[in-house]
């Protein structure tokens, strides 16, 4: 399944969220945004077991105060 997690960092620490998220397992990209959300990280998982410990994941890195996951219907 495809899903979108947006995420609210720390200001200045974008760039190394970026990289660290980038290199996760069943990630496909990462973009910094303007506006509300900091960053948009697009994922492909198999079952929301895998979308929960995604999350865990990126929740775990310095710099991400917050996150919202949209799942594609």
């Amino acid at each position: 399944m495809i899903a979108f997690i947006f995420c609210v960092v720390q200001p200045g620490t974008e760039e190394d969220v970026v990289e660290k998220i980038s290199d996760m397992k069943n990630v496909i990209e990462v973009h910094v945004l303007y506006g509300e959300y900091d960053l948009i990280t697009k994922v492909n998982v198999k079952e929301l077991e895998d979308l929960d410990i995604l999350n865990r994941s990126i929740r775990s890195v310095p710099g991400v105060h917050m996150s919202s996951t949209m799942i594609k219907k």
